[in-house]
């Protein structure tokens, strides 16, 4: 019996002390999610001041949150964004941008400036010869996990100035034009005949179509959206005229000229010049109304261009490629944030460049994924590339895998409208939609690695002398020596 009892004894033994220390672990685990929870009263809190759109707030703090998270379990400390925002949903009206703009110089001639910041119209170059911004490039060279190798180079050397890298966006997307099939078929042929094309290309064939019949096609105007906005179209077309390295203007050239008589012949007649927020709603019946209105069809962003790299059941454009500027790098055009400028990031050269690099890398990972983790960000990116779609990496790995993914969010979930997308696309052969997905990131994969520019900034002082020139109350020699004088003067100040 006292065996027994001994045994029995024992045992309970056994299981209170398993017991005891079930508990002791369930109470380590929730005193290490109280603590995470509230790791911003971790004394070591190790913070960078940022300055961006208030439309990115969602995504920032997702990448505050990613690399809060790395950083408390790697080391037991935290990380904390102090960010400053500006403008409304979506851009800062040109108060609420001067403000910003007053705020923002006071403290970099301060000498306390924000460590990084979201580009909207700075003068970067003016930043960089006053050695106020960090070469991102020795960030990723001291970065013993990855290297410029890991990156997409092509797009970088977009965003660079004398062999430095000024500001890196998180992604990139291509812009894509098609032609309209109810044109005569030799305008046609001539589109066809490129793989990818110039806006002063562009320019001359809807030229010639008016000239060569005239009054037949009054009804259609020049391009849809995007990169062939009469305003974005010159900012690109007098960067092409601009050595920023050599800080030299070409703007009286005879090429400049000839841009500036063909860019008001076809689009003297826009009543609106400047920038708008573009319809994200391209159902059928939109892309139908924009074969009544347009020569051009222009398609923006990255993998949201299902109507450009698939063949639709129905459309009246045909042929989608990318266009290009003169030297033959891609235009890139992003719907979003201050001024339709593309999200791209700056630090300063007196921040705590490897965290902030730390930062960056954490943003290139969550705008990336497919799955985020607030309503608002998911919003965000959804407007930022298109409903339910991703924009590819500015990192290499994982290109084609993150391109089928987005393909199927395209094509199996609803999208933003209730839409299914698929029923667009010609898939009335067995295999038939897989084929069209392969062949589309096939030319993505091309596509990525062309040469890339993206949107300038040019200062606004130039826009009077648009409205004379477009007005007709100048000629376009008058405009191109005007614009050649504020140029120059603003590359030296």
């Amino acid at each position: 019996m006292k065996g027994n009892r001994l045994r029995i004894l024992m045992i309970l033994f056994i299981c209170m002390a398993l017991f005891l220390a079930i508990l002791t672990a369930c109470g380590r685990n929730n005193e290490i999610d109280e603590s995470y929870s509230n790791y911003i009263a971790d004394p070591q809190v190790y913070t960078l001041t940022m300055s961006a759109p208030a439309f990115f707030a969602p995504l920032l703090r997702e990448a505050e949150r990613y690399l809060s998270r790395i950083m408390y379990h790697e080391s037991g400390s935290s990380f904390r964004l102090e960010l400053t925002t500006y403008g409304n949903y979506i851009t800062a009206t040109p108060a609420e941008w001067e403000l910003h703009r007053q705020r923002f110089n006071m403290l970099l001639m301060s000498g306390e400036p924000f460590d990084l910041f979201v580009v909207d119209r700075h003068p970067l170059w003016h930043y960089a010869r006053g050695g106020l911004l960090a070469d991102i490039y020795e960030l990723i060279d001291q970065d013993p996990m990855v290297s410029r190798d890991d990156f997409f180079t092509n797009v970088l050397e977009g965003f660079e100035y004398q062999g430095r890298l000024l500001s890196i966006p998180p992604r990139f997307g291509i812009t894509f034009v098609g032609i309209n099939s109810t044109l005569p078929q030799a305008f046609i042929d001539r589109f066809l005949e490129y793989e990818a094309i110039s806006y002063m290309s562009l320019l001359n064939i809807y030229r010639d179509l008016k000239l060569a019949h005239p009054g037949e096609f009054d009804h259609l105007v020049y391009a849809s959206l995007g990169v062939l906005r009469p305003n974005v179209l010159l900012e690109y077309a007098i960067s092409d005229f601009i050595d920023a390295d050599a800080s030299t203007v070409h703007l009286t050239d005879i090429g400049f000229i000839n841009f500036l008589e063909a860019f008001r012949f076809t689009l003297g007649s826009f009543t609106n010049r400047y920038d708008y927020v573009p319809s994200l709603i391209r159902s059928r019946n939109f892309i139908e109304t924009q074969g009544q209105r347009f020569v051009f069809s222009t398609v923006d962003g990255g993998f949201c261009t299902w109507e450009a790299l698939f063949e639709l059941d129905s459309s009246p454009f045909i042929n989608y490629i990318p266009i290009t500027n003169s030297s033959g790098r891609i235009m890139t055009y992003s719907k979003v944030g201050a001024h339709n400028q593309i999200l791209s990031l700056a630090v300063s050269s007196g921040a705590n460049q490897s965290l902030a690099w730390e930062f960056i890398k954490s943003l290139i990972r969550v705008s990336s994924c497919n799955e985020v983790r607030t309503s608002e960000m998911r919003d965000a990116l959804r407007y930022m590339v298109a409903p339910n779609t991703i924009n590819p990496s500015i990192m290499t790995e994982g290109f084609a895998e993150q391109a089928q993914r987005a393909f199927e969010q395209i094509f199996y979930r609803d999208s933003l409208h209730g839409l299914r997308l698929i029923t667009f696309i010609r898939h009335d052969e067995p295999g038939a939609l897989h084929r069209q997905i392969s062949n589309a990131i096939a030319r993505l994969e091309g596509y990525a690695t062309m040469q890339v520019m993206y949107r300038p900034y040019i200062p606004a002082a130039i826009w009077p002398i648009y409205d004379d020139f477009m007005d007709g109350i100048i000629t376009a020699d008058d405009a191109a020596h005007r614009l050649q004088n504020i140029i120059s003067l603003w590359l030296i100040e």
